[in-house]
């Protein structure tokens, strides 16, 4: 009994032996996107930004962009050149040189309304972890002033003009034009 169990069992081992010899590419596992990488927040909750980077604000959902806002530069101590300018109530101004650029449609991000960037947004530091201190913007003080309604569809640019205290090296945005929640982002300053 026992040889004839050999003899069947020896041509079904050889039948599973030649499979193995041949070559097989198994299916791969449908590989899964990996989810968009969060930005790293510093000390003050705000994602790092360098001066003339764009900060590209999209439609929830999406990555169409619906507002595009780059500060190009900070100037510090900026003197106003405008005849009725008040001096600086905090110890000085701070002259950003603003660009916007809005989507046709940017509206359905904001709920309604123009595209604003208000001086109550910002805050400033005296170090990387120090504490923020709110901040006013200031009109009147500069002729090419970032006006305060940007339309739809627009590309904008001027200077916008925040009155800070003296010492700051970092300034940070946390807006609340948009309906959606945006990071805020820090620029350094000097």
């Amino acid at each position: 009994m026992r040889i004839g169990i050999a003899l069947v069992a020896l041509p079904a081992a050889l039948v599973l032996l030649a499979g193995c010899s041949s070559p097989t590419t198994s299916p791969s596992a449908p590989s899964t996107p990996s989810a968009p990488q969060q930005p790293q927040l510093n000390a003050h909750g705000a994602i790092p930004t360098r001066l003339g980077e764009p900060v590209v604000i999209t439609y929830p959902g999406t990555d169409k962009a619906a507002v595009t806002i780059t500060i190009d530069k900070i100037q510090t101590n900026l003197s106003c050149t405008e005849q009725f300018a008040i001096p600086a109530q905090s110890g000085q101004y701070l002259g950003l040189s603003v660009t916007v650029t809005t989507d046709a449609d940017y509206e359905k991000l904001t709920g309604g309304g123009s595209m604003r960037i208000y001086g109550n947004d910002f805050s400033t530091a005296t170090s990387a972890d120090g504490p923020l201190t709110s901040v006013n913007g200031s009109g009147g003080c500069v002729a090419d002033e970032f006006p305060l309604d940007v339309l739809a569809g627009a590309t904008t640019s001027g200077i916008d003009v925040l009155d800070v205290p003296l010492g700051v090296t970092s300034l940070v945005w946390n807006q609340s034009t948009f309906s959606t929640e945006v990071p805020a982002r820090e620029w350094p300053v000097g």
